[in-house]
């Protein structure tokens, strides 16, 4: 996640800390203001559980009452309050005023009365009721922040949380990439009729097209394959805010 190129490490003035954990072969890189209270960017390998954390802090004019070595090494500095994140003790870190659909400038509290008191309680629900995932479709997808706030705020209502990706696919990401290479699954149908129901959806769909061009290296645009991508590799291009490529 970054606004500029300080990753690049020409800009003398930006300072970063980097983490490699051996043991989980995760890596973090934060970079900061030269006074140490901004965070202006940074890429998470193997682990990304803070992500949705990070780039709200990103977006805001200090550090939220942590340090940068807590943030990049991902333990509480001495003295420091641990789990001080105001997100109303759901377990998100997202507060209620933190943007979540910046295509569209939705926070999660719109999306959180959607949910308790318009009844959407599902992702194409709630596409419907606050447009948030309709611009580029980033914070509705499995890593994003609105399944994040659902899954939470349905919780707290006592409801049912559906399993999977998707009500099609009862399975996490890493589920169905093992089931899709033990049993040699190379299409989409053979996905859903092996182990999903239904049509699937713009959540699916993507998810299994990744899936089986990782492991069978076949090409994404022929044989129907096309149908399955994100608009963005199905096209062959970048989408912008405005609708536009």
């Amino acid at each position: 996640f970054w606004f500029k190129r300080q990753f690049d490490g020409k800009d003398p003035t930006v300072r970063s800390l980097e983490c490699f954990n051996e043991i989980d072969g995760s890596y973090r890189k934060l970079c900061f203001s030269e006074d140490g209270q901004r965070l202006l960017g940074g890429v998470l390998v193997g682990d990304a559980k803070d992500y949705t954390k990070l780039l709200q802090l990103c977006k805001k004019e200090d550090l939220g009452g942590k340090t940068p070595e807590s943030l990049a090494f991902g333990k509480p500095a001495p003295g420091e309050q641990a789990n001080s994140v105001n997100d109303g003790g759901d377990g998100t870190g997202i507060a209620d005023e933190d943007v979540v659909c910046s295509c569209l400038n939705i926070t999660k509290a719109t999306v959180k009365k959607a949910i308790m008191y318009d009844d959407a309680t599902t992702l194409p629900l709630i596409k419907k009721c606050t447009k948030a995932g309709t611009g580029c479709g980033g914070c509705c997808t499995p890593v994003g922040e609105v399944p994040k706030i659902l899954t939470a705020t349905l919780k707290s209502l006592g409801k049912a949380v559906a399993e999977g990706i998707c009500p099609h696919f009862p399975y996490s990401r890493k589920d169905l990439f093992h089931i899709v290479k033990v049993k040699q699954i190379k299409t989409f149908p053979e996905a859903l009729a092996a182990c999903g129901q239904g049509e699937g959806c713009e959540v699916c769909k993507p998810i299994l097209a990744s899936i089986l061009a990782g492991l069978w290296n076949d090409n994404i645009l022929t044989h129907g394959r096309d149908q399955i991508q994100d608009t963005n590799d199905r096209f062959l291009a970048n989408i912008q805010k405005t609708g536009t490529y």
